[in-house]
């Protein structure tokens, strides 16, 4: 198999990638969260400034190829994966509602009626 397509070793570093990636998120939401509440108080948040840069892409992981095995028997070659290192189609994708309330609120929309066209 080919280098780009991945190892598990590089799936790894995939996920470990975007963890750091969503911790960033979260940290810049919670200090732009905080600037909000300075303003909202009429206190001028002055030059703060966030600090911290967002996490850089390895370079080992430009170019990585999903890989999985198609219905045609070759190998899969979409770019954009998930965390766990595969495309929309091959894993990744919403399966539907888990729990009970998910599944509920899914049953109940094939009960609203159809709006009618006005056109």
């Amino acid at each position: 198999m080919p280098d780009n397509f991945g190892t598990p070793e590089k799936r790894r570093l995939l996920r470990q990638h975007q963890q750091e990636w969503d911790e960033w998120v979260q940290d810049k939401e919670k200090f732009d969260q905080n600037v909000l509440a300075l303003l909202t108080a009429g206190i001028s948040p002055g030059c703060l400034q966030y600090q911290v840069e967002t996490p850089s892409y390895p370079e080992e992981l430009r170019g990585l190829l999903c890989g999985a095995k198609t219905k045609r028997g070759t190998l899969c070659k979409q770019r954009s994966l998930f965390t766990n290192g595969r495309c929309k189609f091959h894993g990744g994708a919403s399966t539907g509602p888990r729990t009970k309330k998910g599944k509920k609120r899914s049953a109940r929309n094939g009960f609203q009626p159809k709006a009618k066209r006005t056109s």
